[in-house]
């Protein structure tokens, strides 16, 4: 009931969940087509981003800032003092049968059903640099900054961590130098060398690769170390169709374990990150496709296949919702027919 009151006051256009026809995947493709196009223009630029983590965001809201905030909007007054009361003064207990304890009175937490989207509230005024080319990304409470550097460029991401050091503290966030990672994405065989990120005294690790939104990004965009990881889960979980066979279950009940289990960890961020990895680790996806439909009893679609299938979809529905996407952009022709899906040069 409250979401449905606080849906139209989400004005960050850099804030991609809670957005109608958005998903974990547009985050992901907004951030690889940024970072793809600033490589495609030259090979030997490169772009930075610092992936930010934060300690125990959702409890930590002040209500009072998160309130004002809202107050500045035509939010109704009523419902604006149902979530202060709900926040400074919420009761709960624990049960340990057979002791119960006595209630406590929760304050500054926002412990409900609507703390992740309270949160992209209270965080819709996160500073960004206003010079140089930098990028922000945000789904809920994961958040990115990229900036993109040419050969000779001096970058200033060490200001904008500095800011937003500076905005967590007086917002009462505790930024989290050890969960905050670097990852620097290029096509050079030496990456370059920039001076570790130092925030609150505390240096930001700099890493090869990344698990973002469930999906791991390598510094040179191969995706080798996200397919390895994807078939690993997939074998797992065959362990489950392997013992189905041996009880001798029926085959469409094994069919459905595989479309359940299976499948969805294939089509997870599919359209996005399909084109990337090499032939030889499609053909390693195929190899466990081909041991489950064994398993099943039926010949289960190629990962190409699949891939076609959830293009096609994906696509049909930009069309029909009119949604813009970052990746999936649509040419016009004169006579009314679309031309063709963006592309770019693989790297």
């Amino acid at each position: 009931m409250l979401l449905k009151f606080l849906q139209p006051y989400l004005a960050d256009t850099t804030q991609l969940a809670y957005q109608q026809h958005r998903s974990t995947e547009d985050a992901l493709a907004h951030l690889l087509d940024i970072v793809t196009n600033h490589l495609d223009i030259n090979a030997k630029d490169h772009g930075r981003c610092i992936f930010i983590g934060l300690s125990n965001e959702f409890n930590t809201i002040s209500p009072t800032t998160l309130c004002n905030q809202l107050q500045d909007t035509s939010l109704n007054l009523a419902v604006l003092n149902r979530i202060y009361d709900f926040m400074t003064n919420h009761p709960q207990k624990v049960l340990t049968r057979p002791i119960i304890c006595t209630y406590h009175i929760c304050r500054n937490t926002t412990r409900f059903c609507n703390q992740p989207f309270l949160f992209s509230i209270y965080v819709q005024h996160m500073p960004k640099p206003s010079s140089g080319n930098f990028h922000l990304i945000k789904y809920a409470d994961d958040t990115v900054f990229i900036e993109l550097l040419s050969k000779n460029d001096v970058s200033q991401m060490d200001i904008a961590a500095h800011d937003l050091a500076g905005w967590c503290h007086d917002n009462d966030l505790f930024l989290n130098v050890s969960k905050t990672k670097e990852l620097l994405l290029c096509n050079l065989r030496d990456n370059p060398v920039h001076n570790s990120l130092i925030i609150d005294g505390n240096n930001v690790e700099q890493v090869d690769s990344f698990k973002y939104l469930g999906t791991v990004i390598d510094k040179r965009l191969r995706f080798q170390e996200h397919s390895m990881e994807v078939i690993k889960k997939a074998r797992k979980r065959l362990y489950i169709t392997k013992k189905l066979y041996a009880m001798r279950v029926s085959g469409p009940l094994r069919v459905q374990c595989y479309t359940t289990f299976i499948e969805c960890i294939f089509l997870y961020h599919l359209s996005t990150v399909f084109g990337h990895p090499s032939a030889m680790s499609r053909k390693s996806i195929n190899r466990v496709i081909d041991l489950a439909g064994f398993l099943g009893g039926c010949d289960f679609d190629t990962i190409e296949t699949v891939y076609e299938r959830v293009m096609k979809t994906r696509c049909l529905r930009l069309v029909v919702t009119g949604q813009t996407n970052p990746v999936f952009v649509f040419d016009q022709l004169p006579s009314g027919r679309y031309k063709s899906v963006k592309a770019r040069v693989n790297i």
